[in-house]
């Protein structure tokens, strides 16, 4: 018994060596400060209506490349990355097309908003056998003006979870807390499966094999005295 439980702290100490978390290794530089996104919150109708609009424009006349000179005027200046109005036109602009050919329809769901910003996850459906496969998009909207004047621009279109032919980038926002990954989270080894599955294994097998022990040695015992005859009885002799 004694011999299982040293074998199975072992066993702890080999594959669980240490269960703390690693300390983030120290950078010299200027440190970096990230705000956390504030909450979403829901869009007035007129917005609501509004930016979906744009989305749709965006999407027919950007990504599908039917009307790129109507684009230029619909995305922010980040987004055009100082092109003029005539580099914009070429295929070289910095939005990720979708080649019609492969193109069936497109769906949109609102996945975050606040104040003036809109963000939306886009389906982009292609037809089955297809060049292009079908994919997933998000796309950025930025409210602009007041009032009347008040009108959306797409500040940012790029792939979810990797692109078509283009890997995913992820968005470049000093606001997104959750793009940040800590340096101190470290992933889970196989330890957390083996060391509960090699106690309960002692759990069982330390009890069974004790009983088998047990057997095996009354087992024995009665072999030895059943092979064992008795003399047989003197008879009682009168006085």
């Amino acid at each position: 018994m004694l011999v299982a439980v040293a074998g199975c702290a072992v066993l702890i100490g080999f594959l669980w060596p240490n269960t703390g978390t690693k300390e983030a290794k120290f950078q010299p530089g200027k440190p970096k400060i990230v705000h956390e996104e504030p909450p979403s919150s829901p869009l007035s109708k007129a917005d609501l209506a509004s930016s979906r609009k744009m989305v749709d424009v965006f999407v027919t006349t950007a990504v599908l490349r039917e009307q790129l000179d109507r684009a230029y005027d619909i995305v922010t200046p980040q987004m055009r990355q100082g092109m003029t109005r005539i580099e914009w036109k070429t295929e070289d602009n910095p939005v990720i097309p979708f080649p019609p050919r492969d193109f069936v329809f497109a769906k949109s769901k609102l996945s975050y908003s606040h104040g003036n910003v809109a963000r939306y996850d886009v389906a982009m459906l292609a037809r089955p056998k297809g060049q292009t496969p079908s994919g997933i998009y998000s796309i950025e909207l930025h409210a602009r003006g007041r009032g009347g004047h008040r009108h959306w621009l797409v500040d940012y279109w790029q792939p979810l979870g990797g692109g078509i032919s283009t890997p995913a980038v992820p968005r470049a926002n000093p606001l997104a807390l959750r793009n940040q990954t800590s340096s101190t989270a470290q992933p889970l080894s196989t330890s957390w499966v083996l060391v509960p599955l090699a106690v309960l294994s002692l759990i069982v097998l330390v009890p069974v094999g004790l009983g088998v022990r047990g057997w095996v040695r009354n087992r024995r015992i009665n072999r030895a005295y059943e092979a064992k005859t008795l003399p047989p009885l003197k008879r009682p002799t009168g006085p």
